[in-house]
């Protein structure tokens, strides 16, 4: 714990106005070693996200997640979730104790090379979960699914908005040929765009 206190204090030192900031989170620091040197990977799981892009569609997004579990007593604060390929496992682990982004990473940068050993025997660990969950033919079958009810979803409630503009459309006087004039012309502009 005193090298976490060592990398606190130098993260704090070299961004001065952040200083007082980062010092009040060393203890969430101190946690999130704790946490990582002393957990079990419970069990990797995929679960699908709605994301809308930039432009207004929305498309589904799977995501592999490790649930890791602190190994001790049962009233040991319990479980953490991480995103499989959502970055360093240290980093993703003080983002979820209270550490904002800009100041986890150069943390964990730091502290890697004390925890290095301990980083790889969980990196493997939740390697293997994620490998023995995709090879699970009932879980990817799941996922599939999910995928698929999703992007149903979506496809019904732009329907619904699609059919309340037409309907406004209509009784502003809009005819088919003025609809599908203005659908060609959005059809040539994304084949320009693309």
């Amino acid at each position: 714990m005193v090298e976490v206190a060592k990398a606190v204090r130098a993260l704090a030192d070299s961004r001065p106005k952040e200083s007082a900031a980062i010092l009040g989170l060393e203890q969430e620091a101190m946690e999130a070693v704790r946490f990582m040197t002393h957990c079990v990977v419970r069990r990797a799981y995929a679960t699908v996200e709605r994301v809308e892009d930039g432009d207004g569609t929305a498309r589904a997004l799977p995501l592999v997640k490790v649930e890791l579990r602190f190994r001790g007593p049962k009233y040991a604060p319990g479980r953490r979730t991480l995103l499989w390929k959502g970055g360093p496992p240290l980093e993703q682990l003080l983002r979820s104790m209270r550490w904002p982004a800009q100041h986890a990473a150069p943390l964990a940068a730091a502290l890697e090379p004390c925890l290095g050993s301990r980083l790889a025997e969980l990196e493997e660990e939740m390697r293997q979960h994620v490998e023995a969950l995709k090879g699970d033919p009932e879980a990817v079958a799941a996922v599939r699914q999910e995928v698929r009810d999703l992007l149903s979803k979506e496809r019904a409630r732009q329907e619904g908005e699609l059919r309340a503009l037409l309907k406004i459309m209509a009784r502003s006087g809009w005819t088919e040929d003025d609809v599908l004039g203005v659908w060609r012309e959005e059809q040539c502009r994304a084949v320009q765009e693309s």
